[in-house]
C-alpha cells in the first residue's frame, strides 16, 4: 500500500491561546449544530468569558487564532485533510484503487460565562456561534462533499502523475475556500459577528 497525504484548506473565520477538546462539549454542541452531520469533524475550543458583549468581543480578540495563511486573526479556523492510499497487488501501484480518508479540524470560542449573561446578550451569542458554526460547516462541507472529486482525480492519474493529479483537484477546492470567505467576508455577512 502507497500513502499519500496532501493537508490543505485553512479556511479562516477568526494561534490560539489554550485548545480544548472535551468529550462533553461536543455532544452538547451537537443540537442544531450544522457541523453534526459532516463525517470526521473534530471540534476544539479556546475559551472566552465576559458578561457584557464588550467584555467577550475583547476576550475573543485577545485569544483567536491566526490564519497561517494571511496571519490574520479570525473568530474561528477549519481546516481540512485528505490522504489518499493506492492499493495494488505486490507493492505495484494501481490509482484505480486510491482511496482517500478525509478528516477536518474545526477552532471555536467557548463562552464560559454564558449562563452569566442578560437574556438579550445571551440571543445575541447564540446567533453569532449559530452563523459561526454555519459559515464553518460550509467551508468543511464543500470540502467533504468533494472528496469523490479529488478521488475520481486519482482514478484517471498514472503512478506518476497520482501527486499532481491529486493535488491540482484539491487546489479547486482551495479557490473555492477563498471565494466562499470573499462572498461572505469570512461569515460576517451572514451574521458571524459578535457583537
Amino acid at each position: 500500500m502507497i500513502r499519500y497525504a496532501l493537508i490543505l484548506g485553512l479556511c479562516a473565520t477568526a494561534a490560539a491561546a489554550r485548545l480544548f477538546l472535551p468529550a462533553s462539549l461536543a455532544a452538547q454542541d451537537a443540537e442544531g449544530r450544522p457541523l453534526a452531520d459532516i463525517p470526521g469533524v473534530k471540534l476544539l475550543y479556546y475559551d472566552v468569558a465576559g458578561t457584557t458583549p464588550a467584555a467577550i468581543r475583547q476576550s475573543i480578540n485577545s485569544r483567536r487564532p491566526s490564519d497561517p495563511k494571511d496571519h490574520r486573526p479570525y473568530d474561528a479556523l477549519s481546516s481540512w485533510r485528505m490522504e489518499w492510499r493506492v492499493h495494488g497487488a505486490n507493492g505495484v501501484c494501481d490509482p484505480g484503487t486510491a482511496t482517500i480518508s478525509f478528516s477536518a479540524t474545526v477552532l471555536l470560542p467557548r463562552l464560559t460565562t454564558r449562563p452569566a449573561l442578560r437574556q438579550r446578550d445571551r440571543e445575541r451569542w447564540d446567533a453569532y456561534y449559530a452563523a459561526l458554526l454555519q459559515h464553518e460547516a460550509g467551508h468543511v462541507g464543500y470540502a467533504q462533499a468533494h472528496v469523490a472529486d479529488v478521488e475520481a482525480a486519482l482514478h484517471a492519474a498514472t503512478c506518476a502523475t497520482l501527486n499532481t493529479a491529486g493535488s491540482a483537484a484539491i487546489s479547486l477546492l482551495s479557490a473555492h475556500e477563498s471565494d466562499y470567505d470573499t462572498q461572505t467576508n469570512h461569515g460576517i455577512a451572514t451574521g458571524a459577528i459578535f457583537p
